[in-house]
């Protein structure tokens, strides 16, 4: 016979079992639409955007959104936010949603949105590497098997991006194009997390954000004057989509599911990325994707997988 504690017990975790379900669902979520973001920009490219006034109008749509949410978290705020914190936020910010945002754009002007997502999905490892030889933190033995493995599987992916490249594309500057991103977003994770830990994460994206759309838009300025471009409704459709679903609301979610369920089982969803890019370039894009590439792919996802545990 059950009793009034054992009740409760059972009710509490069936409750914990659907929160967690729930987070894990938020987060897949979440890695599914920031999966979108490069099958979107190949898109745009087709349709004659150039990198810079993509950019420009990718952060103007999603600005406002972390403007509204800065004022929200600022006035949750439970402690004096000093200058310098601010300062610091909107510094890291250029270097994680600015630079490697741009870097990332002119490599996807030459390879495909396979292999840009896989390299970048890579990140951790050289978050690993640049702890060691710039912030003294120790390097384990234990990694160097999930770094072969991953540094392989990239090989593996490279050489299937030569194998399939197209007249115009040029997979080496693309390559490391989009490494020099990937580096880039390694050292805002190295920088950020004291920040974050000062202002909240919800203020310290907001910042970040708004300061690399400034730098975006003074980019802009010195190319050409800054005015609103007459696009057709397909455009202004595809960069509202990724604006919007492909960047601030995946970027939300995530924040909820770490809330939820932690940054380790999260960040375990992040294995979904390039496979779901992967399908979504196939489908809509025509890329290939040959017995290499997955097994490259394959080896990434394990590589990175290994160092996470």
């Amino acid at each position: 016979m059950m009793t009034g504690n054992d009740s409760a017990i059972t009710d509490n975790t069936f409750s914990n079992n659907r929160f967690i379900r729930n987070g894990l669902l938020i987060a897949v979520l979440a890695a599914f639409l920031f999966s979108t973001k490069p099958i979107l920009i190949k898109f745009l490219y087709q349709l004659g955007m150039e990198p810079v006034p993509l950019m420009w109008l990718r952060m103007m749509l999603a600005t406002p959104v972390y403007l509204v949410v800065a004022v929200f978290a600022w006035k949750r705020s439970q402690q004096t936010l000093a200058v310098r914190d601010i300062a610091a936020a909107a510094a890291i910010g250029l270097l994680g949603y600015y630079l490697a945002s741009y870097l990332d754009l002119l490599a996807l002007q030459h390879i495909s949105a396979q292999f840009e997502r896989v390299v970048l999905y890579a990140y951790p490892t050289f978050v690993v590497l640049l702890g060691a030889l710039f912030f003294n933190q120790p390097l384990s033995g234990k990694i160097l098997l999930p770094l072969v493995i991953t540094y392989a599987g990239l090989l593996l992916m490279y050489s299937q991006e030569l194998s399939s490249s197209q007249s115009g594309d040029n997979p080496l500057s693309g390559s490391l194009l989009v490494l020099a991103s990937a580096l880039a977003f390694a050292g805002y994770i190295l920088l950020s997390k004291t920040v974050i830990q000062k202002t909240g994460s919800l203020l310290f994206t907001s910042i970040a954000m708004t300061s690399a759309a400034i730098a975006t838009a003074v980019h802009h300025q010195i190319q050409q004057p800054l005015a609103l471009p007459q696009y057709d409704s397909q455009v202004w459709g595809l960069l509202i989509l990724l604006a919007l679903f492909a960047t601030v609301l995946p970027s939300f979610l995530t924040s909820e599911a770490i809330k939820r369920i932690g940054p380790a089982r999260a960040s375990m969803t992040g294995i979904l990325g390039p496979v779901i890019t992967s399908i979504l370039a196939i489908v809509f894009l025509g890329e290939a994707l040959s017995l290499t590439g997955l097994a490259g792919m394959a080896m990434v996802i394990w590589g990175v997988a290994l160092l996470a545990r």
